[in-house]
Formats: structure tokens, sequence, C-alpha cells
């Protein structure tokens, strides 16, 4: 699930994880900066402090017509707090999605849904 942080704080959407890297900062944006929509001064605020980061790529990405509140969300998923990376959703997580986005998620998807961020 692709959740937009303050001051929106919903779940806008969902995308399917093509691969995870982890990388000197250096050679992270080497493999990110046509595809992260960030400049490169905002890359390094963002890692700043850290030498090593993750890149997160994905491949199939869709909008929710109805996004999820931070608030409607907690209301059907008890104790849910935004992960501040990926998360890995079970069966049960997809289908709370499912749910209160109005959206099918599970014909978008063919194979396993723990690929689903």
């Amino acid at each position: 699930m692709i959740y937009a942080s303050s001051p929106q704080k919903e779940v806008v959407g969902i995308a399917e994880v093509e691969k995870v890297v982890e990388k000197s900062i250096a050679y992270l944006w080497e493999d990110v900066e046509d595809k992260a929509c960030i400049s490169h001064k905002q890359f390094s605020m963002y890692f700043s402090g850290t030498s090593v980061g993750y890149g997160i790529f994905l491949k199939k990405t869709f909008t929710f017509r109805k996004s999820i509140s931070l608030e409607n969300l907690k209301k059907e998923w008890v104790n849910f707090h935004p992960p501040q990376s990926y998360k890995y959703l079970s069966q049960e997580e997809v289908s709370v999605f499912q749910k209160l986005s109005e959206f099918n998620i599970s014909n978008l998807f063919q194979a396993e849904q723990k690929s689903i961020l």
C-alpha cells in the first residue's frame, strides 16, 4: 500500500515491488536518480547522517479512486501504524484494504499477495 504521510495521512494506492536494494548512498543515487522524482539535494537531505540506504523499485502501481484515511484504517485494523519503509501484507490485511478502498486488489496480482507493498 502507498501511504501519503502528513498532512494527508491516507493510503492512496497500491504497488507491486519489483526489488529492494541496499547500497551506499552514492551508489544508490546512481540507481535511482532518473526514477526517484526528487532532486539530488532532497535525496541527500533524506539520507543525511547515514551511509547506507534502501531503494524500493516498483513495477505495478495503482491509485485508488477513494483513498483510505488513517482514521478509517485504524477502525478496521486494530493497532495499525504506517510503516516507516515497507511492509509485506498478509491476505487478511489485503482484505482490509480491499474493503476500505472499494478496489479489487485480488485481481491485480496473479501470484503471491506478499509482493504487495
